[in-house]
C-alpha cells in the first residue's frame, strides 16, 4: 500500500532515472552534493567507495565469525 502510493512520484533524486531518496535527510544530502560538489566529484566518489568497502569488510568478518560458531 505504501509502495503503491509512491507511483508517479520522483522520490527526491532529481534528474537520475530509476533512483530515489526515500528519506528526507537523504534528499537534502543529495541536493547539497549535486549543487555544491557534483555527484561525480572525486572526493564524493572516494567517500562513497570507502563506505561500501567498510560495509563489505564488516559483512565478511561477520560471515567468518558466524561460520566458526556453526562448526
Amino acid at each position: 500500500r505504501a509502495a503503491l502510493g509512491k507511483i508517479g512520484r520522483s522520490g527526491g533524486a532529481q534528474g537520475i532515472a530509476y533512483t530515489s531518496t526515500p528519506y528526507w535527510s537523504h534528499g537534502i544530502m543529495h541536493w547539497a552534493l549535486g549543487t555544491f560538489t557534483g555527484t561525480m566529484n572525486s572526493i564524493v566518489l572516494d567517500q562513497n567507495k570507502g563506505m561500501h568497502e567498510s560495509i563489505r569488510k564488516r559483512a565478511l568478518r561477520k560471515l567468518e565469525r558466524d561460520g566458526k560458531k556453526g562448526q
